[in-house]
C-alpha cells in the first residue's frame, strides 16, 4: 500500500537553511561524507536549479535502476582489489541481463568508478549523488544482492524509497554467474539478500520517509 504524502514538490526553499549552509562548505572544502551526506547533498543538489517532484515523470523507453554491492571492505588490499574486480564484473552482467530483457540500466556505480575514487569519503559521496540525481525520472528499481547488500545501497533505497519508486529484488541469471565464476562461491544466496533488503528497507518505508522529512526539515507524511 502506497504511503499517503502530504506534498509532491520540494524547492530549495523548503529545505533547513543551516542543510543548505553545511552542504556548501563541504562541496566547496571537498570533505563530504559517504557515510552521513548522501541524503542531505541529494536534496542539496536536486533542487538547486528548479523543484524535486517527489514522484517520477518516467521515461519514454523502459527503465531500471539497478543496485548491487561494488566497495569491498577488506583490510587486505589484494582481497579487496578481487573482491571489487568480482563485484564489477556481476554489475556489469546485471546490467546485461537488464539490457537483454529490453530496460535501459541505470547503474551509477559503474559509471562514476572511473572518474571519482570510490575510496575516497568525498567522492564516493560525490558519485552516488549524482547517479540519483540521474534516476530522479526512473520509477522502478531492482536489487542484485548476491554479492552483498551495502551501506551504499542501503542509502540509496532510502532514497528510492522517499521518490516512491517501486523496488524489487533481483537474481542474476545462473549462466551470467557462470560466464564470471561466481556460481560456485557467491558470497550472499538470493534468500538472504531477500531477508536483507525486506529488513532495512521494504519493512521500513514510512520510518525512512519519516527520517528523511526530519533531516531535510520537510514535512511530507
Amino acid at each position: 500500500m502506497a504511503i499517503q504524502r502530504k506534498k509532491r514538490i520540494i524547492t530549495r526553499e523548503d529545505l533547513r537553511p543551516s542543510l543548505v549552509t553545511e552542504m556548501q562548505e563541504k562541496e566547496t572544502t571537498g570533505t563530504l561524507n559517504a557515510e552521513t551526506d548522501i541524503v542531505p547533498y541529494f536534496f542539496y543538489l536536486a533542487t538547486r536549479n528548479k523543484p524535486l517532484n517527489l514522484y517520477a515523470a518516467g521515461m519514454q523507453s523502459s527503465a531500471m535502476v539497478f543496485e548491487s554491492a561494488f566497495r569491498s571492505r577488506a583490510d587486505d588490499s589484494q582481497i579487496r582489489l578481487a573482491e571489487e574486480t568480482r563485484n564489477l564484473a556481476y554489475a556489469h552482467k546485471c546490467a546485461y541481463q537488464l539490457i537483454d530483457q529490453g530496460f535501459i540500466p541505470y547503474g551509477s556505480h559503474i559509471k562514476y568508478i572511473g572518474p571519482l575514487n570510490d575510496a575516497d569519503s568525498h567522492h564516493r559521496c560525490v558519485g552516488i549523488t549524482m547517479g540519483k540525481l540521474e534516476e530522479v525520472n526512473v520509477p522502478n528499481v531492482t536489487i542484485f544482492p548476491e554479492c552483498g547488500v551495502s551501506l551504499g545501497i542501503i542509502y540509496g533505497s532510502h532514497l528510492h524509497v522517499y521518490l516512491n519508486k517501486t523496488i524489487s529484488i533481483n537474481s542474476l541469471a545462473e549462466g551470467y554467474k557462470q560466464s564470471i565464476g561466481l556460481h560456485k562461491s557467491i558470497p550472499l544466496s538470493y534468500q538472504e539478500g531477500v531477508n536483507i533488503v525486506n529488513c532495512e528497507i521494504l519493512a521500513k518505508q514510512e520510518e525512512i520517509i519519516q527520517a528523511i522529512d526530519e533531516k531535510i526539515g520537510v514535512k511530507t507524511i
